[in-house]
């Protein structure tokens, strides 16, 4: 089954915190969670893929923390994760993903090679 988020769903929220979503497929859609102005972690728990449109994330720059539980990088479209400029989000400073997916995270996602780890 897969779980999509439709455009515009939560955007421009000021109140949420943390996000963990678990499970199957999951899709977000253009803007589903654009400019979160309080969300500062970000988890996707299930081993299955995410897709991540364009817009979905952009401008959360108060984000500072994502984890990845699949060994398969997602696709982020555009500015699916990054600020509208085409930037890393300005407060990242981790991304955990699988032990032994590190390299693959890093080819895919270059803006934050830098802050992608290896959870422990």
């Amino acid at each position: 089954a897969i779980t999509a988020f439709s455009a515009d769903a939560f955007s421009n929220n000021a109140t949420i915190q943390s996000l963990t979503f678990e499970g199957g497929d999951i899709l977000f859609n253009v803007g589903a969670f654009v400019n979160q102005q309080a969300l500062k972690t970000l988890r996707f728990a299930g081993d299955a893929p995410v897709e991540i449109k364009a817009w979905a994330f952009t401008n959360c720059n108060v984000l500072e923390t994502i984890e990845f539980s699949s060994m398969t990088p997602p696709v982020i479209e555009g500015c699916g994760l990054k600020t509208d400029d085409g930037k890393a989000l300005p407060k990242v400073t981790a991304i955990y993903v699988p032990a032994g997916a590190t390299d693959a995270y890093k080819e895919s996602m270059p803006e934050y090679s830098s802050v992608i780890q290896a959870k422990q």
